[in-house]
C-alpha cells in the first residue's frame, strides 16, 4: 500500500501538532511538516556525551588541583628542609657553646687551684720571712751588740 510518500528518515515523524497546530505557540515547523524526534539511543549518546564533557572538566579542575597540591607539598618539603638545616646549624651551635662552657669550666678550676697555690706559697713566705726577720733580728742584734762592745 503505497500512499507516495517517502518513507521518513530515521529520526523523524509525522506528529499530530505539526499537522494541526502549527508547532508550539506558533513556533516550530509549520503544519504538514515533519518534528524531529531524536531515537533513545541518539539521546543515550548525546548524555553520554555532555556526561563526558562534564567528567573532563572535573578531572581538569582536579588535575589543576592537584598541581597545587603537589606544589604546596614541595614548598612545604623544602621549608623542612630549611628549618631542619637552622635546626641543625643551631645544634651544633649549642654543642660548641657547651664545650665552650666546658671549658670555661675546667679554666676556673685550674685559676681556683693555682690561686690556692699562691696563696700557700704566699703564706709559706710570710711565715719564712717572718722567720728570717726574726733570726735576722737576732743577728744583727748580736752584730750591734758585738759592735758596742768593741767601741767601749
Amino acid at each position: 500500500m503505497s500512499t507516495g510518500i517517502m518513507p521518513l528518515p530515521l529520526g523523524y515523524r509525522d506528529s499530530v501538532e505539526s499537522v494541526e497546530s502549527g508547532g508550539t505557540f506558533g513556533h516550530g515547523p509549520g503544519p504538514g511538516q515533519p518534528t524531529f524526534v531524536p531515537p533513545t539511543i541518539e539521546v543515550q549518546l548525546a548524555t553520554t556525551i555532555y556526561q563526558d564533557r562534564l567528567l573532563s572538566g572535573r578531572i581538569e579542575y582536579l588535575a589543576i588541583k592537584l598541581s597545587e597540591v603537589e606544589t604546596s607539598i614541595t614548598s612545604l618539603r623544602n621549608s623542612q628542609t630549611t628549618h631542619a638545616t637552622r635546626l641543625l646549624t643551631h645544634s651544633h651551635s649549642l654543642n660548641d657553646q657547651r664545650q665552650d662552657i666546658s671549658d670555661i669550666q675546667g679554666l676556673h678550676a685550674e685559676m681556683q687551684a693555682m690561686e690556692k697555690r699562691l696563696n700557700d706559697k704566699f703564706d709559706n713566705l710570710s711565715s719564712t720571712l717572718k722567720e728570717m726577720s726574726a733570726s735576722n733580728g737576732t743577728f744583727f742584734t748580736r752584730i750591734l751588740d758585738a759592735f758596742k762592745s768593741f767601741n767601749r
